[in-house]
């Protein structure tokens, strides 16, 4: 049976997570943080009230391809206070133009795993962003693949990229409705628990 998911923002507008629960979300994916210096403002209380509420917290750092480090310590710092119960993701959309992406990624990745101490982040990305950028395998601790169809709300089939052979979740839309949030809300569709440990071969490519 699918878990079903949303991801959260300072863009959407207000939550009230007990409806949301109620509806039967699972989990929650919090944005926390942007490049070296944003952090959402919505981040710290909504991550105490879906913990509240019952849900799986996740939470997510969008990319600018700055000092991958930087962006590592950024991230960290805003996550660690907030104690979750699921795994941190990386939100790779940015245009890259010279960067060497995937370097990039695992060097970010490396960074808040090896030096922070935090789980080894989920790789969040699009098809197209993904193909563009021809990764040699696999980056982080699963694929959270954005690819809507029509995106009117339902879940159409997908094709997921190379290098990877399933994905970790579906993001399959981002104009659905969920009770207990004002507007149109990404949601997701998961049979994978966040919780569970990351295999000792994925943390070894990442070093």
């Amino acid at each position: 049976m699918s878990k079903l998911l949303i991801d959260l923002s300072n863009n959407n507008g207000e939550v009230n997570f007990k409806r949301i629960k109620e509806y039967g979300v699972w989990g929650v994916c919090l944005k926390a943080t942007q490049g070296t210096e944003f952090v959402d403002p919505t981040f710290a209380n909504r991550a105490r009230e879906a913990k509240k509420a019952g849900l799986v917290v996740l939470s997510y750092h969008y990319a600018t391809l700055k000092d991958p480090v930087e962006e590592a310590d950024h991230y960290a710092s805003i996550i660690h206070p907030a104690r979750l119960n699921g795994r941190p993701m990386l939100d790779m959309e940015v245009p890259s133009g010279t960067i060497n992406v995937e370097v990039w990624c695992r060097d970010f990745n490396r960074h808040l795993r090896y030096k922070r101490g935090l789980p080894l982040p989920l790789y969040y990305g699009n098809p197209a962003y993904i193909s563009e950028h021809h990764y040699s395998r696999p980056i982080g601790s699963g694929l959270i693949l954005a690819s809507y169809g029509r995106d009117d709300g339902k879940d159409y089939p997908f094709i997921i990229p190379a290098p990877w052979t399933h994905v970790t979740a579906h993001q399959f839309t981002s104009v659905g409705h969920i009770p207990g949030i004002a507007g149109p809300v990404d949601v997701w569709h998961s049979r994978h628990h966040y919780r569970l440990k990351v295999s000792r071969i994925l943390e070894w490519w990442e070093r």
